[in-house]
């Protein structure tokens, strides 16, 4: 008797399979490559933007977690100027909420966002920082970014291209943020 294909496993193959090769943006393939190998659980996300990244990086982390997962997404929601093109609060509760994960948005820039809730979030599997992130407050967040990670934890950091135009994701080094987050606190003490 021939064996019998599980739709569903072959289903969620092609998917990962689209997201780690096919997936549009490129740059973002590599995000998707590293959350299988991890069994990431716990994902933080500075700028959600539109929204699409972190449905998938949620949906990929479904398929390979051992148990819940969870998102927190740090953005400025309905902070930004009108003619930007993202989610405001209400939207991106609306996009997430459904794909049954523990869902935190945290409306704000990175700096005061982290500055209030890093110590809530805790460490995560999975820290992902949007290009589009106002560029002084970035710089101070690095102070805060220590206490979410563990020794298993993957940075990935979006370059800053032109301007309308993705760029490549680049994975930071654990010794590369506490790099940062030392010109960070540096920086607080002279202010």
């Amino acid at each position: 008797m021939p064996k019998m294909i599980n739709m569903r496993k072959l289903f969620d193959w092609l998917r990962s399979a689209h997201l780690v090769y096919v997936a549009s943006p490129a740059g973002e393939r590599l995000i998707y490559r590293e959350i299988p190998r991890r069994q990431t659980r716990k994902i933080l996300e500075l700028g959600v933007g539109v929204g699409q990244r972190a449905r998938r990086m949620i949906e990929a982390a479904q398929r390979e977690a051992v148990g819940p997962v969870s998102y927190a997404g740090v953005d400025l929601f309905e902070l930004r100027p009108a003619t930007d093109d993202h989610l405001t609060l209400k939207q991106a509760h609306a996009l997430l909420k459904p794909s049954g994960a523990r869902v935190r948005l945290i409306p704000g820039d990175p700096f005061s966002a982290l500055a209030r809730m890093a110590n809530e979030i805790g460490p995560c599997d999975l820290i992902v920082v949007a290009a589009d992130q106002p560029e002084e407050s970035l710089q101070r967040a690095w102070f805060w970014v220590p206490r979410l990670l563990h020794a298993g934890t993957v940075v990935f950091e979006q370059g800053r291209d032109l301007p309308g135009s993705p760029g490549q994701f680049t994975l930071v080094s654990h010794e590369e943020v506490l790099r940062r987050a030392g010109r960070s606190s540096v920086r607080r003490r002279a202010a």
